[in-house]
């Protein structure tokens, strides 16, 4: 039988599991190939869309954020930044159904989290 301080540690280890973890796709490291942000009143809402130059990403055609998810700012920062600069970025997304942008056809997944490449 395990003692209650193993559990903790086991209980407390799997709380700091990176988010990272709960991405289901991430890209291989690339440019930005083109980004789109719309304004607030405009169709489909406030939206920022993106794709890489590699290409799509397992299922996902492309990317996008929402301005109402945390880190927002953070990460479009990120992607002003690497566009103006032409660095490479990794891209971790969600790909479920419910994490999918309704403004297209083609499969733009919720990003969960970029990588700034050096």
């Amino acid at each position: 039988m395990k003692s209650p301080l193993v559990r903790l540690c086991l209980v407390i280890s799997l709380c700091g599991v990176p988010a990272l973890s709960f991405a289901s796709e991430q890209t291989e490291t690339s440019p930005i190939s083109w980004m789109m942000t719309y304004q607030g009143n405009s169709w489909p809402a406030a939206d920022t869309v993106f794709t890489l130059t590699n290409g799509p990403a397992g299922s996902c055609f492309g990317f996008w954020l929402r301005p109402s998810d945390a880190g927002y700012q953070a990460n479009y920062a990120t992607l002003l930044a690497a566009q103006i600069s032409k660095r490479a970025i990794t891209v971790y997304a969600m790909d479920d159904q419910q994490s999918q942008w309704t403004g297209s056809t083609s499969k733009y997944c919720l990003v969960d989290s970029i990588k700034w490449q050096s």
